[in-house]
């Protein structure tokens, strides 16, 4: 669809979605495990407007190397 419409040279990102609920009932956000430069949010328990506006700025900053206040709670 998009190279249908646009120049497309590459696919830089990706993007996954899965419902699911961390059992000490808060979200995750924050780098994966194991793995440089990918970082993910889940566990919005159906918060995602709230959570999903949260993991935007939290995986910014640290995308960009910058301290965020709200990181250590979500990780």
């Amino acid at each position: 669809y998009a190279r249908s419409r646009y120049r497309v040279l590459e696919v830089t990102h990706r993007w996954s979605h899965e419902y699911w609920e961390n059992p000490d009932g808060m979200p995750f956000i924050g780098p994966a495990p194991g793995k440089e430069r990918v970082y993910f949010a889940t566990g919005f328990s159906g918060e995602g407007l709230t959570f999903g506006t949260v993991a935007a700025t939290v995986l910014t900053d640290l995308a960009l190397g910058q301290e965020n206040d709200l990181a250590e709670h979500f990780n």
